[in-house]
């Protein structure tokens, strides 16, 4: 699985160190905190392990502050996280399995910005991320996020 991973995500660019996470023009220190945390990283470096002890913020929120061109970059890392250390991500696998599911508040610019991060993409890599998520059943057994998850990955695919 793994090599399906890194091939389908194997020409996306990194985002630049400036779109990591939003610009805003107040201060949030979580934001700062994911862009230091982040900035020159490659998505094959990331490991829960490293995210746990380097990372000084909530893990949980390294994939929801992420600008849409961010998100596809690291998605990989993430996806290989929850396959290769389902003991350690904890958290972290609950943050890429919701991040198929509509959000708990459904302020509308927080779906717009939800859909805009998906969007980017392409269907190979929606085939992969569903293909993992399959594959997580296994590791995180009866987890409700991830089954959702796996639902709306098949109706996004069906749709084609």
């Amino acid at each position: 699985m793994g090599s399906l991973i890194r091939e389908a995500f194997a020409n996306v660019q990194y985002p630049g160190d400036d779109e990591i996470v939003p610009r805003k023009p107040n201060l949030d220190l979580e934001a700062d905190a994911i862009r230091d945390y982040l900035k020159g990283k490659h998505w094959s470096t990331l490991t829960a392990e490293a995210i746990w002890r380097d990372y000084k913020g909530d893990p949980s929120a390294l994939l929801t502050f992420m600008t849409p061109k961010a998100f596809q970059f690291y998605w990989p890392g993430f996806l290989l996280i929850c396959l290769n250390e389902p003991g350690a991500a904890d958290i972290i696998a609950d943050s890429v399995f919701t991040k198929f599911l509509p959000p708990l508040n459904a302020e509308p610019d927080l779906l717009i910005f939800r859909e805009e991060r998906r969007s980017l993409l392409t269907m190979e890599q929606l085939k992969v991320t569903y293909g993992v998520f399959l594959a997580c059943r296994e590791l995180y057994p009866g987890d409700s996020a991830l089954e959702e998850a796996i639902a709306v990955l098949e109706g996004i695919l069906a749709d084609g």
